[in-house]
């Protein structure tokens, strides 16, 4: 089964963008472009991952992550942001932004259950992850 994202972003050009480019390799992504939308899909779908940005108008996305955490137990989070900072807490990584898809991956690896079916450009293993840090590090 594959994993499946969601990304909450308010653009929807990084959204496309993103879904296209997971699906590539191998994610199922849903998205969403505001924290209402976002809590629709999470209480009907199952999310392996949740991926927000911050700055969320309605609901803020440390809300929105412990939210999500309350649905799904087991959800990994990650949050988007312009600019660089330490975490705030739910977050599981960071990724700032601008980034590419080949980012966005080496930041989802070490989030990915043992089992996960997706792969990363250059078929790493769990003997030879892609080299990731988080942004704070």
């Amino acid at each position: 089964m594959a994993v499946t994202l969601l990304i909450v972003h308010r653009r929807a050009a990084v959204r496309r963008v993103v879904k296209m480019g997971l699906e590539l390799s191998g994610y199922q992504v849903l998205a969403a472009e505001d924290s209402e939308a976002a809590l629709a899909i999470l209480a009907h779908e199952h999310i392996d991952i949740l991926m927000v940005e911050t700055g969320m108008h309605s609901t803020s996305e440390v809300d929105l992550l412990e939210l999500g955490a309350l649905i799904h137990p087991d959800v990994r989070t990650v949050l988007v942001g312009a600019e660089d900072r330490p975490p705030r807490g739910r977050e599981d990584a960071f990724i700032l932004e601008p980034f590419g898809i080949e980012q966005l991956l080496d930041a989802l690896w070490p989030l990915l259950p043992e089992d996960a079916p997706t792969h990363h450009a250059g078929n790493p293993s769990p003997e030879n992850p892609p080299p990731c840090a988080p942004a704070w590090a």
